[in-house]
């Protein structure tokens, strides 16, 4: 949209933004290593104003102005005013997926499954994946297909009981 309205997109970090509420005792959390920190848009056409926003936000908040924006929520994001164009990347999170998973030196393909394969359930007498961690690589791949590759969501439909095919 922001590209759209030829509005650029600065990014700001909000640090410890969800430990900061009005909390009146004592609590103690150990956060995950995955947990994105407070980061914030804001889309903008005028660079003065634009500047003044984010000064009155690092005065109230502490907010760090991270400039134009690149990466967000482990999704490289190119803007081409230009063209008109937006342009939203998960390749670093996807190789990050082969890797957990053992599958870095697989040969790489264009979609996720060849032309004309129909998943079925596995039926009894078919041999089983095994020990494969078929549900935590689907649950992975499922961040992927909402937001860049809609195309991988297919491989979520026989995650229960998974054959050696999937």
């Amino acid at each position: 949209m922001a590209t759209q309205m030829g509005m650029r997109v600065r990014q700001g970090d909000v640090p410890m933004a969800y430990v900061k509420p009005g909390l009146t005792e004592v609590k103690y959390m150990r956060q995950s290593r995955r947990f994105e920190e407070g980061d914030i848009l804001i889309g903008y056409q005028e660079e003065r104003e634009m500047d003044n926003l984010m000064q009155a936000l690092r005065e109230k908040y502490g907010v760090k102005d991270l400039g134009e924006i690149n990466w967000f929520l482990g999704i490289c994001i190119r803007l081409d005013f230009a063209q008109g164009i937006t342009t939203l990347d998960q390749s670093q999170f996807a190789e990050e997926i082969l890797r957990r998973f053992g599958m870095e030196d697989r040969s790489p393909r264009k979609t996720p499954i060849d032309k004309g394969v129909i998943l079925y359930r596995r039926s009894p007498d078919e041999e089983s994946a095994g020990d494969v961690p078929h549900r935590q690589a689907v649950g992975a791949l499922l961040y992927l297909a909402r937001v860049t590759r809609p195309d991988i969501a297919y491989v979520a439909a026989h995650a229960a009981d998974p054959s050696k095919e999937h």
